[in-house]
Parts: C-alpha cells; structure tokens; sequence
C-alpha cells in the first residue's frame, strides 16, 4: 500500500508536506464515536503517512495480538481525506454485504472501514482512517516468487480484482491505482483472497446528478497513480471506468513475464504516455514483445476490449470475466478460485495449446442456448400390414399415415379414396410380375405390400381421434354401399342431425358437400351405364 521509493522520493522535492510522524506506540486516538484505540508499532508508510498497528482495548499491546491498522497523516494531507470520504460512502458493511448476495458472490475483496477521528500530536494536527489488519501485499509475494505468477493465479487474480471494480464502479467511483503494493491477502492463513486498498487517489467518474462526466483532460490530474499501469487517459488527467480495466491488463501482463515495454522509460512520463499509446495501437507487437511468439490469447482479446471500449462505455464485466476463466481452462486448469503462489496448480488434463491465428474469432465467449425442438412428437404404432417408410424413403405419392404436416383427412375423403387404393394395388402387383428378370437398377424404389381390405374394413384406423371418428361415421352413412339401408344406433331423422350447423366443422361440411356431389356422379354414371348395357 502505498508508493513506491522513487515516487516518495518525488515527492518530497515538490512538497513539504510529507514529514515521518513517528507517533510513539501506546498513543490513545479518539474516533469519531469516542471509542478509543492504542497506537502499536509502525509497519509501514505511505506516500503521505504512515501506517500503525492499532489495538480497540487498550490494555493489549502484543502485535499477535491487532487486529486492526491506522493509516495516519498530517490534516491539510488530502489523499487520506479523500480515502475517508470514499469509505464513508461506499464501504459501509451493510453496503458491502448486500452487494455480495445480490451477486451471489462468496467473496468481495472490498474492505469496509471501523473508524475514523483527528488527533493533535505534538502541536500538529492528524487525520486517522481505521482498517481490518491485513495480510501480506502482492508486490511481497510477487518478489519472493522471482517476479512471475503462475497464469492461473494471475487469470484468478483477475477475477477477483473485476468484481471489486464493478462494485466500486457501481457507486460511482474508479480506483485509478491498482497494483500490486495495493493488493493485499488476508489475514487468515487460509485465506486465498485479495482485498483492495488505497483509496487515495479514487475520484468520481459522474457528476452530482449521476451522469458520465466529459472526456476533459486536465493537466493537474495528468500521470496521477503509478506510472507502470497509469492508463493511457490517466496520463492526460481523465479518469473512467475503462482506465482501471486498462490498468489490470499491465498488471496481468507483468505479472506474467516479469516486465512491461516502457520500464526503462519510468523517468520521463511523456516518453511512457507515448509507449502505451504505441503499444496499445498494436496489439500483437506489444504482446510478442513480452511473451514471444505464444502469447496468452486470452490477453489478446482483454486487451482488444479495453481498447473497443469508449470513454463513457460500461464495461462488460461478465464477459471480461468469462475470458479470464476461458483461459483457466483452455490451460487445463480447475476454475476453483483458488490463488497458488507457493507451488503450481495441478492440471487437470492435458490440453492443446491455443494459438492466436487458430481463434479468429475466439472473442465470442458468451455461452450460447442450444435450442430444443420442443416440437417433436412421441412416436406413434405402425400398422403391422404395411412396410415402415423412413425419411429416406418418403416419397409424395405416399404420405406418412398420422403425419401432423402431410395428412390431411379432409383432402383423402374429398378425393375417393378407395380408387386410390385399387391403384396402388394393382400397380403393385404388376411390379410383382414383372420383377423377375429386370436389372439391381430397374428395381422399384418403394415396396407397398397389399393391404388386408377385410382386417381394414373391421379396424379403418389405429387409436381414431373423436373428429376421425365423427368423419368415419358420416363416410359409412353416405357410402353406396349403405344407401338404403338404416345404421345402426341412427334414427330416422340422421339428416336433420348430421347437417344441424351444431354438430359440424366447416371441415366436415366440406367434405359432405363433396361427398353428396360425388355420389350423384355416381349414380348418374352407374345409371348411363345400366342404360348402354340394355341397349347392346
């Protein structure tokens, strides 16, 4: 937390403000509420302060033995002030706890503050913010493992630092410093989560009334953070959302390799304001300069959207987080959100390495439905007398009995059905005699065989419907074969009852009319033929 040597270093030349406090341990400081806490040992020190071991009962004074930290600095400092005021409208715990369940998230690495006060030592004023006590920072664990992260504890990492950006962005704020010093575990040992902290340079990227504000450089705010991950706008001295999401790239890609391109560049501010803008213009050559030929593509394609993104745009962070755990597993890795800086991971199976130039289009990671066809229907009993007619061998002349989309019982009752099917027997069997002796290639492609007109008569139809049945009674009504004969169950008045509007679809309707038609032509022809046979 904090920064670096050669920023204090800066700073010290341009302001007197920073003085070491060397506030002695067993201090009392007084919070806002009136609680009172013990100042312990230094542990540390900021670019406008320093940071205390603080105990909330007073008689402890064993270091084991705090749980909380103070940052203190002198009153006309105004990082801390800042920090305060972000804290107090942000971090409360209750804010922070709703967050996490809204987002189902087992961990948010974003700190919430205890207490807050001024202290007067030694004639001059304090502010002093307290925290939870932490454990060690990154940049700690970053050198002890010889400045490189294991890819999916960097990728891990990242997926940890998205949700703190997206809650902080939510309530209107850009951290505008990440990295490492500021990244922190936590105190438990078993603790596999970051946490991050120095709020001093967090400023609002909206106005009073909730609106993005302009895209405005200003000079007073320009390279504002540390120099190695500023992003390009931050050098101008604009800030937006998307300036933290460029920062967490330089700090993925460091973690990684060990380096970024305009380290030797750090005196000079504009010289790396230009690399970066170099760089990010080519992503590919900025890539090969730190990884060589086989670059993470998952990189790739965060770093191409960061920089799709505009001004004023709202990132994506379910898709930037779904990059970062495609590139867990496209490495063979468990996506279990655990951080292995001691010893690698365990791959879970080996993997084929994914290159840029095999994922043209790669970027499209969003999941996607496969749809159902929810339009399918269970499969229906085949009539034992007739060949099964697959898809291969459909053919028009041979609609699929109980077919929701070719059979249309209306169209079959309307065209006399029973010529039809003294056709495809004959038909049939004059294929039969003239099989043997043909040519494999004279051969027929479908094979019909003859139908048991008695059994057919007796059953018409497997498992009828209600309406087929209405349609079956009315075609044996009006059959020749019937025509002066009573049905049975029917009265005297079937007439009146079957052409009643009340009982008949338009459908059935139809069909009477047609069927009526039909069998007066067929009278009439039965009649003519009677008459030429008498005459001969």
């Amino acid at each position: 937390m904090g920064k670096s040597k050669k920023e204090n270093a800066s700073f010290k030349k341009k302001t007197n403000l920073f003085n070491p406090i060397q506030i002695k341990e067993g201090e009392l400081l007084t919070d806002k509420s009136g609680k009172k806490w013990k100042t312990g040992k230094a542990i540390g020190a900021g670019g406008f302060g320093e940071i205390y071991l603080v105990f909330d009962e007073i008689l402890k004074s064993g270091s084991h033995d705090a749980l909380y930290i103070a940052k203190i600095e002198p009153h006309k400092s105004g990082p801390l002030f800042v920090e305060m005021n972000f804290y107090i409208r942000v971090a409360k715990q209750e804010m922070i706890d709703k967050w996490k369940k809204d987002k189902k998230l087992k961990h948010l690495g974003m700190p919430n503050y205890i207490a807050f006060g001024s202290h007067q030592y030694r004639n001059e004023k304090y502010r002093f913010l307290i925290l939870k006590k932490f454990g060690q920072d990154l940049s700690k664990i970053f050198q002890k493992c010889k400045k490189k992260f294991h890819i999916k504890t960097v990728f891990t990492l990242g997926l940890q630092i998205l949700d703190i950006l997206e809650y902080i962005h939510s309530h209107g704020y850009i951290h505008a410093d990440i990295k490492d010093s500021n990244l922190l575990l936590g105190s438990d040992k078993n603790d596999e989560n970051v946490y991050l902290l120095d709020y001093g340079l967090a400023c609002k990227y909206v106005d009073s009334l909730g609106v993005h504000k302009e895209y405005n450089p200003d000079q007073r705010k320009a390279h504002d953070g540390t120099l190695q991950y500023t992003s390009r706008d931050a050098h101008v001295g604009a800030h937006s959302r998307r300036s933290d999401l460029e920062g967490l790239a330089y700090n993925m890609i460091h973690w990684l390799c060990g380096f970024l391109p305009w380290e030797s560049e750090l005196s000079d501010p504009e010289k790396v304001a230009q690399e970066k803008e170099s760089y990010m213009n080519n992503i590919p050559l900025f890539l090969k300069k730190c990884f060589g030929d086989d670059p993470p593509v998952v990189l790739s394609h965060f770093l191409k959207y960061v920089v799709s993104l505009s001004f004023k745009s709202k990132p994506d962070y379910e898709y930037c987080k779904s990059l970062l755990r495609q590139g867990i597993r496209q490495y063979g890795y468990a996506d279990d959100g655990k951080l292995n800086f001691d010893s690698p991971p365990v791959k879970l199976k080996s993997r084929k390495r994914i290159r840029e130039s095999d994922t043209e289009n790669w970027v499209e990671l969003k999941p996607i439905k496969i749809p159902r066809n929810m339009s399918r229907q269970p499969c229906v009993p085949v009539q034992a007398e007739f060949n099964r007619i697959t898809r291969q061998q459909t053919a028009a002349n041979f609609p699929a009995l109980r077919s929701r989309e070719t059979f249309d019982w209306v169209k079959v009752l309307q065209s006399n059905p029973e010529k039809i099917l003294k056709t495809h027997i004959t038909s049939n069997n004059h294929l039969k005699k003239n099989k043997m002796g043909k040519q494999q290639k004279d051969k027929p492609k479908y094979e019909v065989k003859e139908i048991n007109l008695k059994k057919e008569k007796a059953n018409p139809l497997e498992n009828p419907t209600p309406a087929i049945l209405a349609v079956l009674k009315l075609r044996n009504v009006m059959s020749p074969l019937n025509v002066g004969k009573k049905v049975k169950n029917d009265n005297n008045n079937w007439n009146s009852t079957l052409y009643n509007k009340n009982y008949l679809t338009p459908a059935m309707e139809e069909v009477i009319s047609k069927r009526e038609f039909n069998l007066s032509k067929t009278k009439m022809e039965n009649k003519q033929f009677t008459s030429t046979v008498a005459n001969h």
